[in-house]
């Protein structure tokens, strides 16, 4: 270990003095490749460093090996010294060249020097470090996992007393980061967090890569959802630059994150003025102090004023103070077109954009506003970054677009972002990971398709409604009848699909978006949940553009355009509502095509509140007194808003103005809602116990779809009897454990066991997830009297309360039930989903549609027992019929019936919508 460059000179002398007058006794390979070594030492050491020299340093490491031995014991020396050697150029030049150069002589080195070589370690970190360079250049996902994987192996080989060891934590925490950002998996930001603290911990104040492990680890806190973390992280961080002299080399990287994590507290949803202003003002200060110390052209400049930059903007935010941001702006336009070709610059166009438009909120100028847009079409091109980063870049550019009246450029950017939200819930994230990355973009589609409806592109917004709405259910609908499909081309291909979907699903990664969570006891080296679900995706990736290779399978697995979905609505009616910040429309689709009803009368603020209602509190109308009273009151004046903003404009539109007739030909709409339409009983509105037909009651029967595709036959299936003979699987639980009792449970079994004397009964004890799983594949239709649940922090964790547990949504979406005709569920709650996904449909009534029946009678909030006995034992005097003694249900009839015993017990009971209102049919037909 050289001390100084005297010493690095002294060394280079003597070994050019060996090369050029060999007295014979040395290996000159050897000699050439540790004078590569020395110079390339030297060089980084230089403050003034030429190509020349780094020629020279490339060159005698070529000539060492040409002129290495063959099979001679120096030989993986000489390669792996080589390889680093090009590595080292790439970094110091970025020319790809050196790059592609160094990777296969550093794999060989790796693979070629055995375990337990004190070398080992090392060299396949150097690997590591290549493919991450790799990776940061290309973007190929599966180069980023040999590089986890390697990095794995790096630290099994380390020596944990050795410094090499730390060297090796940071390669794998550096992939893990990466990795994080690239599918935003929670798990590996906290396994980088956790590994990066540790080296951090073991690196000592001074040491040249201390910097550089502390900005990691700064970096991957910042993605973790916990405050508590991030004010650790803070206090570390102030302690550590109190250590520091004033001018130390690394007070700015230090105080460039602590930065960043203060700007990260202030931003967190929350977080109050009286905390967030002094957390947002010091956060700049930090930034500002770090930012001045760096040099424009020191490779980390960037990065130190994309944080200024971004902190800047939280504070002008907050204070309301535009000037705040001038200077960060102005140093961000002389510097961003430096380097078009490092990621780095489109992260600081990115930042330069979100700046720019908090300055245009604040100021008005139309001209900040101009050039923010132009920033954020330029930063949504690049390809190279992270999906959910470019995702919200888009989101925010079409936003701002909109906003200024800019529509063909927000069409564009909002074209982008639907097309991304699918690689944002990557195949290879948990569900909940999944979940949460949707949710903070549950906007996109609507807004999309309110932009494409005013361009006069109704065609277009059905689309992006369906290519963005429902993504993570789709996979279940569409996955399923792919397979199908795929299943007469090629069995083997569906097989292989199949069993990979499978394995995936049975991977869980803890979830870190917990309250309380618990992460796998584990050492590094070992590999993680994550690391096995990003290589079965990877392959499943593969499998289906080989599957779209193969004859007649191009368009599997890709969501269908307009002509699909038209023909998919054939000869229906359906209504979309979308919700949007910027305008509210029902698009009619027919066998005509599609047709926008403005609904101008529609705000989103008001579809919210109406949606918070009858989710929270239209249940109380069961209750006597005045809070029966008033929300009863609450859903009449709600139900006539409904009829008049919404359901008569659509009524209007389709030519149904009359009241039905009371045959057959009465006319079926298949409502399709989107954001908080979802909560809202379109099949109820109306102006109900006034004179003429004002309800949609009266006029038409009402179905529940997820998405306009949920109307297409599923595979081959040949067309279902009209009616089914066999008995029902029937399960009642009016005692489950932690719940009410139900005793209309009981009841409502009984009723169905006199008309269906085979009937399976699962109740009490015999009520068992695992009986109820085998009694639905073994049966056609089914009837559920019990407690539903809800989950709102992971919606398929909700469902049907059993005596052993809940029989979940997710459980029931892994399910394929090809008998399946019908099910009622006579429990609270099972019609809706979470409130933070509307648009995903995670309900039960959904899943069981997917699972196979044709219609599910579902109830939109929680309903008192003796209105769901009344409710149930009602539709079951239409649907069931018996012919020569053998009692037959008619799930065809279902929207009839259901529209039917509607108008019944609103006559019977005028005062009380909330005995029927709760009543709604999902169904595919």
């Amino acid at each position: 270990m050289f001390r100084n460059v005297a010493e690095l000179d002294e060394a280079v002398a003597v070994l050019e003095a060996a090369e050029k007058h060999p007295d014979g006794s040395a290996d000159r390979s050897l000699v050439l490749t540790s004078l590569g070594n020395a110079r390339l030492e030297r060089l980084l050491r230089s403050a003034g460093r030429s190509r020349a020299e780094l020629d020279d340093v490339v060159a005698d490491h070529v000539e060492a090996m040409h002129e290495r031995p063959p099979g001679g014991e120096n030989s993986l020396v000489i390669e792996s010294d080589y390889g680093s050697a090009l590595f080292r150029a790439y970094e110091l030049t970025r020319n790809r060249e050196y790059l592609d150069a160094s990777l296969g002589p550093v794999q060989y080195a790796a693979e070629q020097t055995p375990l337990g070589h004190s070398r080992k370690s090392e060299r396949l970190n150097t690997h590591v470090s290549v493919l991450l360079a790799l990776f940061e250049r290309d973007g190929d996902p599966a180069t980023l996992d040999t590089a986890i994987r390697k990095g794995r192996e790096a630290v099994a080989a380390a020596n944990p007393r050795h410094a090499q060891y730390g060297t090796c934590l940071f390669g794998l925490a550096y992939g893990l980061f990466l990795r994080g950002e690239l599918r935003g998996t929670l798990l590996d930001f906290d396994e980088a967090a956790v590994l990066s603290g540790k080296v951090v911990e073991a690196t000592p104040p001074g040491h040249t890569y201390r910097p550089m492990r502390l900005t990691l680890h700064a970096q991957a806190l910042c993605y973790l959802p916990s405050a508590t973390k991030l004010e650790k992280a803070a206090a570390g961080l102030a302690r550590a630059a109190r250590l520091l002299r004033h001018d130390d080399p690394d007070r700015a990287v230090i105080e460039s994150n602590h930065g960043a994590i203060l700007e990260a507290l202030a931003s967190l949803p929350g977080s109050g003025e009286p905390v967030a202003l002094p957390r947002a003002t010091e956060a700049v200060c930090l930034a500002r102090k770090a930012a001045n110390a760096t040099k424009p052209e020191h490779s980390e400049y960037s990065n130190r004023l994309l944080n200024l930059t971004i902190a800047s903007a939280t504070l002008a935010r907050l204070s309301g103070n535009a000037a705040v941001l001038d200077d960060p702006v102005t140093r961000c336009r002389a510097v961003r077109t430096s380097e078009p070709d490092d990621v780095s610059s489109t992260l600081l166009t990115a930042g330069l954009a979100h700046a720019l438009a908090v300055q245009y909120d604040l100021t008005g100028d139309p001209e900040t506003a101009s050039a923010a847009i132009e920033a954020y079409q330029l930063a949504a091109g690049d390809a190279r970054l992270a999906v959910f980063r470019r995702l919200h870049i888009t989101q925010a550019g079409a936003v701002l677009a909109a906003r200024c009246g800019e529509n063909a450029v927000s069409m564009s950017l909002y074209t982008l972002a639907v097309e991304l939200l699918d690689s944002a819930a990557w195949r290879g994230m948990e569900r909940r990971d999944q979940e949460r990355m949707l949710a903070a973009y549950a906007g996109i589609p609507s807004d999309a398709a309110a932009v494409a409806v005013a361009a006069g592109q109704p065609e277009t917004a059905v689309e992006f409604l369906e290519r963005g709405r429902g993504v993570l259910l789709d996979r279940h609908v569409d996955d399923s009848a792919e397979v199908a499909l795929l299943r007469q081309a090629d069995p083997d291909l569906a097989r292989e699909f199949e069993d990979l979907r499978h394995d995936l699903d049975n991977i869980v990664i803890p979830d870190l978006g917990a309250e309380e969570f618990e992460l796998p006891d584990r050492p590094p080296h070992q590999e993680s949940e994550a690391d096995h679900r990003s290589a079965l995706a990877r392959r499943l990736e593969s499998l289906i553009s080989e599957i779209r290779g193969r004859p007649g399978c191009a368009g599997l697995f890709s969501p269908p355009g307009f002509a699909r979905l038209q023909q998919a609505v054939g000869q229906r009616s359906a209504v979309i509502i979308n919700i949007s910040e910027y305008r509210c429309d029902a698009i009619a689709v027919t066998s005509a095509g599609a047709v926008a009803v403005p609904l101008p009368s529609l705000s989103r603020p008001d579809a919210e509140d109406a949606a918070e209602f009858f989710r929270d509190t239209a249940q109380n109308a069961a209750q006597s007194g005045w809070v029966g009273s008033t929300a009863r009151n609450g859903i009449a004046s709600r139900l006539v808003w409904l009829w008049d903003t919404v359901c008569e404009p659509v009524l209007g539109h389709l030519g149904i103005t009359a009241e039905a007739p009371a045959d057959s030909s009465t006319p079926r709409i298949h409502w399709c809602p989107t954001g908080p339409a979802a909560f809202l009983p379109f099949h109820a509105a109306g102006r109900h116990g006034q004179p003429g037909p004002q309800a949609v009651i009266d006029r038409a029967e009402s179905v529940y779809i997820a998405r306009l595709r949920a109307l297409a036959p599923a595979g081959s299936v040949e067309p279902a009897a009209d009616e089914v003979t066999t008995p029902p699987l029937i399960v009642s639980m009016p005692e489950t454990p932690g719940q009410r009792p139900l005793p209309g449970a009981r009841e409502e079994a009984e009723y169905l066991m006199r008309a269906f004397p085979g009937a399976a009964h699962l109740t009490g004890p015999g009520a068992t997830v695992e009986a109820v799983l085998a009694g639905m594949t073994a049966h056609s239709w089914f009837h559920f009297s019990a407690h539903g649940s809800t989950d709102e922090h992971t919606p398929v964790n909700g469902g049907i309360e059993l005596t052993d547990g809940r029989l979940t949504i997710r459980t029931l979406l892994e399910r394929r039930l090809p008998s399946a005709r019908f099910a009622f569920l006579s429990a609270c709650s099972t019609h809706h989903g979470s409130a933070a996904i509307p648009d995903e449909t995670v309900t039960i009534a959904a899943a069981l549609c997917i699972a196979g029946c044709e219609y599910v009678v579902a109830t939109l909030w929680p309903v008192a027992d003796d209105h769901a006995v009344d409710f149930a034992a009602r539709m079951y005097r239409e649907l069931l019929t018996t012919e020569n003694g053998t009692p037959a249900l008619h799930p065809e009839d279902t929207p009839r019936v259901i529209r039917d015993v509607c108008r019944a017990v609103r006559s019977a009971y005028p005062q009380h919508p909330e005995r029927w209102i709760p009543f709604a049919s999902t169904g595919s037909l």
